[in-house]
């Protein structure tokens, strides 16, 4: 049984990659830790540069993109069985006193079910990453904030920061959610609480599997004493063309959540058929 699997998610994301993979080195010799990378159907040169440049980390390739959860839930279901299981987004770097600080947060603490710390982008600014979950008003008033700074102003700015955390603090504190960029999360939890939810293709799903992790009797921590580079907050639907692919599944996204709250139907999501993929090493 490992101690750790890392589970990380790309897309056309060699690029991004390189540096994820090249913060992990200080584990390379742990063998209670496994390093699992879910090709999510790229299209460019990731796939040949991993297998190439990295060749002891076990690659899964899916045949086209289905989205983030799906793309962990593929990694849940092929890991080694595990204590923890840590989701990274491919933009990220982390470092030893993050990651050995979030071990043994959780270690220390067997009710908390899932843990993330600060995440910082390269310009060292504290990016907004632990939130209160959300509702339509904090959508709609967040939307319009955001077009309103393409104005040079800022319209629902106060009530845009009421659905933000302060993360200025210095001592753990529990949150509702927190963005999927780096979740260490208890497998035992993991199991209690089921699989991601494949409805969400991208964006909300954190918000949806941290309520379920909560409802199960699990706290869901940030650790701000301790940070990891987050290479950039994913775009809003503000800042992407409104008609494009991407931006209607997220759209989509967001009326699942609400229709689950509104409907209450946030029963254990059991395992699903795994998706067509080749396996790499």
């Amino acid at each position: 049984m490992k101690r750790v699997t890392i589970i990380i998610v790309g897309y056309n994301s060699w690029h991004y990659l390189q540096k994820n993979f090249a913060s992990l080195e200080f584990l390379k010799e742990d063998k209670d830790v496994e390093i699992l990378y879910i090709d999510n159907g790229s299209t460019d040169e990731t796939r040949t540069a991993v297998e190439y440049s990295y060749p002891n980390i076990r690659m899964i390739c899916c045949t086209d993109n289905k989205g983030v959860a799906a793309a962990k839930n593929i990694g849940i279901i092929n890991a080694f069985p595990s204590e923890y299981l840590l989701f990274l987004d491919s933009d990220t770097e982390i470092n030893p006193i993050a990651y050995k600080t979030m071990l043994n947060y959780m270690d220390e603490n067997p009710d908390v079910g899932l843990c993330s710390c600060k995440l910082k982008g390269q310009n060292g600014e504290t990016q907004k990453s632990c939130r209160r979950f959300p509702r339509i008003r904090h959508i709609v008033k967040a939307y319009i904030h955001d077009v309103s700074l393409r104005f040079n102003m800022e319209l629902f700015s106060k009530d845009y920061q009421d659905t933000l955390y302060d993360m200025d603090q210095t001592e753990p504190f529990e949150v509702d959610y927190t963005i999927g960029a780096c979740h260490m999360i208890r497998r035992s939890a993991q199991i209690a609480v089921g699989f991601w939810d494949e409805n969400f293709f991208f964006g909300l799903d954190d918000a949806d599997f941290c309520f379920r992790m909560k409802r199960e009797g699990y706290k869901v921590v940030c650790l701000p004493q301790v940070y990891i580079h987050h290479a950039y907050e994913h775009n809003t639907t503000t800042t992407q063309n409104f008609f494009s692919k991407l931006t209607w599944k997220k759209i989509c996204g967001f009326y699942h959540y609400f229709k689950k709250v509104r409907l209450k139907k946030y029963a254990i999501i059991k395992r699903k058929i795994r998706l067509p993929m080749r396996k790499k090493r």
